[in-house]
C-alpha cells in the first residue's frame, strides 16, 4: 500500500527457514528482490528491502536442506516520503545541482545531517565508515546483537554500531584480519556490493553490459543488480568505472533511487 522499507522475518518458526521475496505473476519468471537464510539470532530468516506502492510482492518460505515445520511470518512497513518538503540547509548544495533533491531527501529521512554547519561536502569521497552509517540509517538503525571485532573501529567511534550491524548481516567482513578501514574511500565496485548484500545478494538474472566489469570480479553480480534496479546506468554506456571513488553527491542519488526509484 505504501512506498517504504519492509522488514519481514520468520521468527517464531520451529525449523531452519530460508526466506525470499519476488515480483511477477508467472512462477517460472519471477524476479528475485531479496533473500535470507539466517537472521540475527537463530536459524530463522529476515529480509529488509525497499518496496514500492502499488507493486505486488510474493514471498517464499522454504526449509534449509529440506527442513520442514510450522511457519511464523512477521512484518513491519516503515513508510518513506519521497517528495521533498524541507528547505535546503547546505551552502555547498546549489538548488540547480543534479543531486540537490537526493541530498535533501537524505536529510529529510534523517540519514545524514551533513559534514558540518551548512555543509554537505558533495564532492568529498564517501569513506567506509560513512558508508556503514548511511546504510545503517537507511535501515532504521537496527541494533546489532554482537560486536564487529575490528580493532580500527573503537567502541566510541561514530560508526561502531553501524559497522557491527553490517558485519552481523553479512554485508561486509572487513578489509583484512581485524580491520575494517573506516577512513578508506569507497569505490563504485564496493558501493555496489554493499547495496547488493543488503538485500541478500540476489541473482539479477541479466548482464550489466559493462566491458570494465568482468565475470570473475567480486562485484560483477552486484553491478548487474544495480543496473536492473535502475540505481545506476554506469559512467558511460559501456563503462561502470568500478575503481572510481564514490562521492557523497553520488551516494545520495544511489540511496534515493534505491528507495524511491
Amino acid at each position: 500500500p505504501s512506498t517504504g522499507t519492509l522488514r519481514l522475518d520468520t521468527l517464531g518458526s520451529n525449523f531452519d527457514t530460508v526466506l525470499a521475496a519476488y515480483t511477477g505473476t508467472n512462477a517460472g519468471a519471477l524476479v528475485a528482490k531479496a533473500q535470507n537464510d539466517d537472521g540475527q539470532s537463530d536459524y530463522t530468516s529476515e529480509v529488509l528491502m525497499p518496496v514500492k506502492a502499488g507493486v505486488t510482492y510474493r514471498w517464499a518460505v522454504s526449509g534449509y536442506g529440506g527442513d520442514t515445520g510450522a511457519v511464523s511470518l512477521n512484518w513491519n512497513l516503515q513508510t518513506v516520503q519521497c517528495s521533498i518538503s524541507n528547505t535546503n540547509p547546505f551552502n555547498d548544495v546549489p538548488n540547480s545541482a543534479w543531486y540537490r533533491n537526493a541530498v535533501l531527501w537524505l536529510v529529510q529521512r534523517g540519514i545524514t545531517s551533513g559534514t558540518g554547519p551548512g555543509r554537505y561536502s558533495p564532492n568529498s569521497a564517501v569513506t567506509r565508515g560513512q558508508m556503514a552509517v548511511f546504510l545503517w540509517n537507511t535501515a532504521g538503525q537496527p541494533a546489532a546483537i554482537y560486536g564487529h571485532g575490528f580493532s580500527d573501529v573503537p567502541s566510541g567511534s561514530y560508526a561502531n554500531n553501524a559497522v557491527a550491524w553490517l558485519v552481523e548481516q553479512g554485508i561486509t567482513s572487513g578489509t583484512g584480519p581485524d580491520r575494517y578501514s573506516p577512513n578508506s574511500p569507497v569505490t563504485r565496485g564496493q558501493m555496489a556490493t554493499f547495496l547488493w548484500r543488503m538485500i541478500g545478494g540476489v541473482y539479477a538474472g541479466a548482464d550489466h553490459g559493462f566491458y570494465d566489469v568482468y565475470p570473475d570480479d567480486y562485484y560483477d553480480r552486484a553491478v548487474a543488480w544495480l543496473v536492473r534496479e535502475g540505481i545506476t546506468s554506469g559512467t558511460s554506456q559501456w563503462e561502470f568505472s568500478p575503481n572510481q571513488r564514490v562521492s557523497r553527491a553520488q551516494m545520495a542519488v544511489f540511496l534515493n533511487k534505491r528507495a524511491c526509484g
